[in-house]
């Protein structure tokens, strides 16, 4: 054998001990209080506030878990690149790392606090932040509050791509309010899931629940959103021609309760030819108590025949704007206190007295047995619920199947969840 031959064999083999190496992610831990050699190794020796986190140390597949507590702002400052995210996450009894020094009591609530600074979350600072995770392990385990934004990307031009967010609550009804949005940025391939997005709908500064300008592939499914000033405001024009494609919107709940509230979705910009933006399965209760033209489903933009609407349930709404977009087999309540403005005429459509909502004044959407909505959805090609439950052939409207004849247990409201009369 020549060197000739030795030399791609050693090569290669250099580069599968790299890539091994490379793949073999590694955990850190964040706990308030530690007290040992605070370098992030384990529980007893975790850095103790999000701000000692040492990014030089962190690479891409790497897991942060923090430990229950209230923490300062989070400033991700390094990038993950694609199928290998950095992550940060709650830690849980049942998944937390090492169980080095594990303490039951780790398991808890962590907030992350910005100290009315810019934002709580800020992906990226002098650098731009990609392939990030913040992750809060079960619904709601991670509260992003009291800052003039919950999760913003700072890098260059404000971008993040590949961003998601999973199980986080942001925004907040008192002291620890947001000053304007609840999520702001650029970006590509944002998903935002299971979370509880609410009162960030400051009148000076007009905050909405998640206003973003400009990226391509977005997904929001199974969140609460409640009580923005507008629940989107999607590509601003004061930024330039500036789109947001590929919009996927399903199996949420949309609910407004006093308060200033605008819109659900507002649209400064229409998708462009051979785009889209889909809007499936939602609930949409957006206190409409008069036809003034607010409190709409949709708003801006003019007519956007790109835009899908279907299997959407509405009640107390403004529907004025759905004729501008291609929509069918949606529901609407005509009756009584929480009826519905401009209903459209459509494919499938059901318009009754009583949707057959289980509560709605305690924000309980689930459908019970008589419900007029049970099975008189369109397959749109998705297979579950707001609460996990598997989507039939034939679904049902609205973000919720009878969860007795799927046979699973809704997941619970958050348990902060204001209803104003």
């Amino acid at each position: 054998m020549n060197s000739r031959t030795l030399r791609p064999i050693a090569l290669g083999i250099f580069l599968n001990v790299v890539l091994v190496s490379w793949c073999a992610a590694a955990t850190f831990y964040v706990r308030q209080g530690a007290i040992g050699t605070n370098d992030g190794s384990d529980w007893a020796n975790a850095w103790n506030q999000a701000s000692q986190i040492n990014y030089s140390k962190l690479n891409p597949g790497d897991t942060v878990y923090f430990a229950a507590g209230t923490y300062g702002a989070l400033t991700v400052n390094r990038s993950g690149t694609p199928g290998y995210p950095i992550t940060f996450k709650r830690a849980t009894a049942a998944l937390h790392g090492t169980g080095t020094s594990w303490n039951a009591s780790y398991d808890g609530l962590v907030v992350f606090d910005g100290g009315k600074g810019l934002c709580a979350v800020c992906i990226g600072n002098t650098v731009q932040a990609d392939y990030i995770t913040v992750d809060g392990a079960t619904r709601y385990g991670i509260w992003v509050r009291n800052a003039m934004y919950g999760v913003k990307p700072r890098g260059p031009s404000n971008t993040a791509n590949n961003l998601t967010i999973r199980y986080v609550e942001i925004g907040d009804v008192g002291a620890y309010k947001m000053g304007e949005d609840g999520i702001q940025g650029i970006g590509d391939n944002l998903v935002v899931e299971y979370s509880y997005i609410h009162d960030n709908d400051n009148l000076s500064t007009h905050g909405d629940g998640v206003q973003w300008f400009e990226g391509t592939n977005l997904t929001f499914r199974y969140n609460l959103f409640e009580n923005n000033g507008q629940m989107f405001m999607l590509t601003e024009t004061a930024w330039g021609n500036d789109y947001v494609h590929e919009l996927n919107i399903y199996y949420n709940v949309f609910r407004n309760r006093g308060g200033a509230h605008y819109n659900g979705i507002s649209k400064k910009l229409c998708p462009q030819p051979g785009h889209y933006w889909r809007v499936y399965n939602n609930t949409f209760d957006l206190e409409a108590t008069s036809n003034d033209g607010y409190n709409n489903i949709f708003s801006g933009a003019g007519s956007c025949q790109a835009m899908d609407f279907r299997n959407n349930a509405v009640i107390y709404s403004n529907a004025a704007s759905v004729g501008s977009v291609s929509h069918s087999y949606n529901a609407y309540d005509n009756s009584g206190q929480y009826a519905v403005y401009n209903i459209p005429s459509e494919t499938g459509r059901i318009v009754a007295a009583d949707l057959g909502f289980v509560n709605v004044n305690s924000a309980d959407y689930h459908l019970t047995s008589s419900s007029p909505l049970i099975g008189k959805g369109v397959n749109v090609g998705l297979t579950q619920d707001f609460d996990g439950n598997p989507v039939p052939a034939a679904p049902s409207i609205g973000a919720f199947e009878l969860a007795a004849a799927a046979g699973s247990t809704p997941l619970p409201a958050p348990a902060n969840l204001r209803v104003i009369p």
